[in-house]
């Protein structure tokens, strides 16, 4: 893996100042010598600069007044309230009626799941099933957490000593 694609997973927390010192030196090391990484930076920036300098505008001084009469105009009364509270009525019975099924017909129990949870933890422990992250390294984490969540997850590398 090239340092730019190690280096970008960091670089919105650099920005936003949520690393640690390790990291932040390394991403500013890094930014030193690489004009694409540090273009990235500098355009974040500039778009989050952008952002905080909006002026926003006042509302219009009578905005209250036509919300609250907007409140008072609006129409409270629900048409065929009945016909609702028979259809809700209805499709709880109906749902009540699937789970009823599906307990009833279901072949597997609760203790059933729980043995096969049992044996399962015990392969583990055995040996038989590997375990999907075996390592405490950040990076192999993050790497674990590719593709299963939609943002990027970065941890922070923490040294045991700093710990103890």
């Amino acid at each position: 893996m090239d340092k730019c694609s190690e280096i970008k997973r960091y670089l919105y927390p650099y920005i936003d100042g949520e690393l640690g010192t390790k990291e932040t030196l390394l991403v500013y090391g890094h930014l030193e010598g690489c004009p694409e990484c540090k273009k990235i930076v500098e355009k974040e920036r500039t778009f989050l600069a952008k952002i905080k300098n909006l002026k926003i505008s006042n509302p219009p001084p009578n905005l209250e007044e036509k919300i609250k009469e907007g409140i008072d105009k609006r129409d409270t009364s629900i048409p065929h309230r009945r016909s609702f509270i028979a259809a809700g009525f209805i499709l709880f019975i109906f749902i009540a009626g699937g789970a009823i099924f599906y307990l009833l017909n279901n072949k597997k129990s609760l203790p059933d799941i729980a043995s096969a949870s049992v044996m399962e933890h015990l392969s583990y422990l055995r040996g038989s099933l590997p375990l999907d992250i075996t390592d405490s390294n950040p990076e192999e984490i993050s790497r674990w957490f590719r593709g299963k969540i939609d943002f990027n997850l970065a941890l922070p590398m923490i040294d045991n000593k700093e710990i103890i």
